[in-house]
């Protein structure tokens, strides 16, 4: 079994880094060049990048990303504002090495942009973001602004029979606010959840990680806020895990 990644996860917003709560309230995180090159020396294992207005805005930031590839040494997955496969493939030439998708999906009901990436590009280059919240006790797959809501386990299951390389799970309830990751979410998907599992918001410590990883089976743990800030949303420190943490996650993976 290969050893769960940990991935940095990085907001765009017109071109800066910030950091949200709840997709709402971003904090200026710092220049996107800069950040990468301070994560390369910590040798981080991926890095998620999502441009949080690319969709509504229908355009994508291609230069910035460019160079954003071209200094990285870690492996990227992008999304945001991606509406077709010629984005897809141009994205991918200039070594953004995994697409993910979102928006989409909501638009596209018979799944044909995604079902189209993966036969051209491979379930390796394509995962799926699914953001969740829940309403009156329930979950359910939401868009940005909360206006359109899929139920989450039919959403999930559909989204699986066409073999996608990744699904990441993002907690808007829990996005930013660093008291953990949604566990009760993670029991209600878990057991019908036949690709590698990603989940996303919440985490506030390393013990977050190490707590999920003996009780279920994820491919990846995504964390935004725990690497950009010293504190819960307090001075901005781009951070990464020390010697001694590393140590301490290699003893459970």
């Amino acid at each position: 079994m290969l050893r769960p990644r940990i991935i940095c996860s990085l907001l765009l917003d017109n071109g800066d880094l910030v950091k949200t709560k709840s997709f709402e309230d971003g904090i200026y995180i710092g220049d996107p060049l800069n950040t990468i090159r301070i994560f390369n020396e910590m040798k981080v294992d991926e890095i998620m990048i999502m441009d949080i207005n690319a969709y509504s805005e229908s355009s994508i930031n291609f230069t910035l990303l460019e160079k954003i590839a071209s200094v990285s040494l870690m492996p990227i997955c992008y999304g945001g504002g991606i509406r077709n496969i010629k984005q897809i493939e141009h994205l991918l030439s200039f070594g953004i090495e995994k697409i993910s998708l979102n928006s989409i999906l909501f638009e596209d009901k018979n799944f044909h942009i995604f079902q189209d990436a993966i036969k051209f590009f491979g379930s390796q280059s394509i995962s799926i973001c699914v953001d969740i919240k829940k309403i009156d006790g329930k979950y359910y797959s939401c868009n940005k602004n909360f206006e359109k809501q899929i139920d989450l386990e039919n959403h999930l299951r559909n989204l699986q029979l066409y073999n996608p390389g990744e699904i990441i799970i993002h907690s808007i309830d829990r996005e930013g606010h660093m008291n953990g990751y949604d566990e009760t979410l993670i029991d209600s998907i878990i057991k019908y959840i036949e690709v590698p599992l990603t989940i996303l918001g919440g985490a506030s410590s390393i013990d977050d990680i190490i707590k999920l990883s003996k009780n279920y089976k994820i491919s990846g743990y995504s964390c935004g806020s725990i690497f950009c800030f010293k504190q819960k949303r307090g001075t901005v420190l781009l951070n990464y895990f020390k010697n001694i943490d590393k140590q301490k996650l290699a003893k459970i993976f």
